[in-house]
């Protein structure tokens, strides 16, 4: 099994997180199938018994961190090269 977080778990968050916020405005419910399709491919390393809950989790959150953070970057580029 596995000991430390799960990079699919951390991936598919990372990409669900930052494709929701950048399609929020174009798609209603986009968000919402993305996270979705996150924790189906977490629970999916849990199931098959590659990664213990804590390594999905762990993966989760560092994804999520990670996405917020290039999100918020790509708005501040927007703002600086886009004026």
């Amino acid at each position: 099994k596995g000991g430390y977080f799960s990079a699919h778990a951390t991936s598919s968050m990372a990409l669900a997180i930052f494709m929701g916020q950048v399609l929020k405005q174009h798609f209603k419910y986009i968000a919402v199938l993305l996270f979705l399709w996150a924790f189906m491919v977490g629970y999916s390393r849990i199931y098959i018994g590659v990664h213990y809950p804590g390594d999905v989790l762990t993966g989760f959150v560092f994804g999520t961190v990670v996405a917020l953070g290039m999100y918020k970057l790509q708005q501040r580029l927007i703002a600086k090269y886009n004026a």
